[in-house]
């Protein structure tokens, strides 16, 4: 069945991304590592769904502004889901404005606001994405 399964990540937007990790790790003890391909600093957190017993992560990052539709956001969050083609049609169904689907290295996504412009993205990770995890 599509939907949401879990979250993925949550992305905070910063005018100065690593002095805003630094700020994470001397206060809140965050060890952080940098990610080229996007500029950010990255912490994966790892949990076990109690359901499937799956591995997964949660990632946690300080990106930089990018983009139009990111201005005036400090956050977002990140749902991982299943079937994110049909769900994305079943949001459509109920009038939601959602993007259609990109497909990426680590998956397809697509993105949305709710009702008071919260930035929310859906994410269906690639087959391979948590191989060696």
């Amino acid at each position: 069945m599509s939907g949401i399964k879990g979250i993925g990540g949550v992305f905070i937007y910063s005018t100065d991304p690593a002095k805003l990790a630094a700020w994470y790790r001397d206060v809140m003890g965050i060890e952080w590592t940098y990610y080229e391909p996007y500029n950010s600093w990255f912490k994966e957190f790892m949990i076990r769904d109690r359901h499937t017993d799956h591995v997964f992560s949660i990632s946690w990052s300080m990106l930089p502004y990018k983009g139009e539709e990111k201005k005036g956001q400090s956050f977002c969050i990140n749902y991982r889901v299943e079937d994110l083609e049909n769900f994305v049609a079943a949001l459509k169904g109920k009038g939601a404005e959602v993007k259609d689907v990109e497909s990426y290295p680590e998956g397809k996504f697509s993105s949305m606001t709710d009702p008071e412009g919260n930035r929310i993205e859906l994410w269906e990770p690639g087959a391979d994405f948590f191989a060696g995890r």
